[in-house]
């Protein structure tokens, strides 16, 4: 059986999705087969997984233009930028040379960069297979140059590519430029993350929070930025009328759209309505899942160049047995089922969104039924092992 070797720039302990993703699928893979992780980041040192091995690399050389001497003079410049270039090929060559029985291992490159180019010409160099696990914000960027027709190349001479979903793999072919044959692996989610809440707990939060006794509750976990819509479900919330004030709308976490999200509520009429948390535990996010009747997350691709690849909120919203409405974008739908575990909607009309919250909040046993597909589909579709198991079989056959 061969060893994986992944390659990545973004590695856990760093937050976030793709160090997420990329460290529950070596550890669910680590389980069945050698794992070997290979991180620049240099703090990924401190990191003990459980089923895989841990390397951090050498730190990889910067380049910041006009940072160096000569970067004004544009000859001086292309010079400085090609012996940059030189380095991060030279510590590539010696990182891939560095791997043991090269006949008997695959690369996986954990996401695609300019630095990660020089894995895959190096991989190409020693006859070494790779994969290429693709999120859709990597691809999105407008890239000019050399840099550009790298991405494309190394995406072509891929042995396979790995689309985080189908959104991403429209991106993929739109960079190669046609059709092209990818895999999806979602990301997936930990059932047992999940533990049915007390009711008792939940009561209390909710007295804490000052919901009323009987107040529908939204709920939005994630980022403060534009890209998430949370401004949109403001909006919307502002045309529900005055028979659904009793709406709560609870947003969770912090970020630099967090002052405008604020005068967004008081302009619209609604910052009665509008709860604003930061800094929740794991333990408490997982009781406003509980409270919330509806998870509500937008997203939106701004101007081309922002994206949200998947979603996992929505399958934790799921877990907890919550429909979700989403944009209809990026990965959200594979997330959510339409009309099956939730809504798709445009997130640039609010009233349409408007529309999907207030009939899931008027029909509760269609809001009930909606809820509890999301569950059976989240522990189905989207466990970890399931997931795992689908990378190694598709990913992996045939080389």
């Amino acid at each position: 059986m061969k060893t994986l070797y992944f390659f990545t720039t973004n590695s856990k302990p760093a937050l976030g999705g793709i160090a997420e993703y990329l460290h529950q699928l070596c550890e669910h893979l680590g389980a069945r087969r050698k794992v070997e992780f290979c991180s620049t980041l240099q703090d990924s040192a401190n990191f003990y997984p459980k089923n895989y091995t841990m390397k951090t690399l050498n730190p990889r050389p910067s380049r910041k233009l006009g940072q160096m001497p000569g970067d004004s003079i544009f000859v001086i410049r292309k010079i400085n930028t090609l012996r940059y270039y030189r380095r991060l090929e030279k510590m590539a060559y010696r990182e891939i040379n560095q791997l043991q029985d090269k006949e008997n291992t695959v690369v996986v490159i954990g996401t695609w960069s300019m630095i990660s180019h020089f894995w895959c010409q190096t991989c190409i160099q020693f006859k070494v297979p790779y994969i290429i696990i693709c999120y859709g914000a990597e691809l999105v960027v407008d890239l000019n140059g050399p840099v550009a027709r790298w991405r494309k190349e190394d995406l072509k001479m891929a042995r396979k590519i790995v689309a985080i979903s189908r959104g991403t793999g429209t991106l993929i072919e739109k960079v190669i430029g046609g059709k092209i044959d990818y895999l999806v692996v979602n990301p997936g989610i930990d059932p047992t993350q999940y533990k049915k809440q007390d009711f008792s707990r939940v009561a209390e939060r909710r007295r804490a929070l000052g919901i009323h006794e009987g107040g529908k509750v939204l709920l939005s976990v994630g980022r403060l930025i534009p890209r998430k819509g949370f401004d949109k479900v403001m909006e919307a919330l502002s045309l529900l009328g005055q028979d659904m004030r009793g709406v709560y709308y609870v947003i969770v976490g912090d970020g630099p759209e967090e002052m405008r999200l604020r005068e967004a509520a008081n302009r619209l009429a609604v910052k009665s309505q509008a709860i604003f948390l930061r800094g929740v535990s794991d333990e408490d996010k997982w009781i406003l899942y509980e409270m919330c009747d509806v998870f509500a997350m937008p997203s939106v691709t701004l101007g081309g160049t922002d994206w949200e690849g998947f979603g996992i909120v929505f399958l934790e919203a799921a877990l907890a047995g919550k429909p979700s409405i989403g944009g209809n974008n990026g990965g959200a739908p594979d997330a959510i089922n339409h009309g099956e575990t939730g809504f798709l909607v445009d997130p640039e009309r609010p009233v349409e969104i408007a529309e999907k919250i207030g009939f899931l909040l008027q029909n509760e046993s269609k809001r009930i039924e909606m809820g509890e597909r999301a569950r059976s589909r989240a522990i189905s579709q989207f466990d970890w092992d399931t997931l795992s198991v689908l990378f190694q079989k598709e990913a992996l056959a045939n080389i």
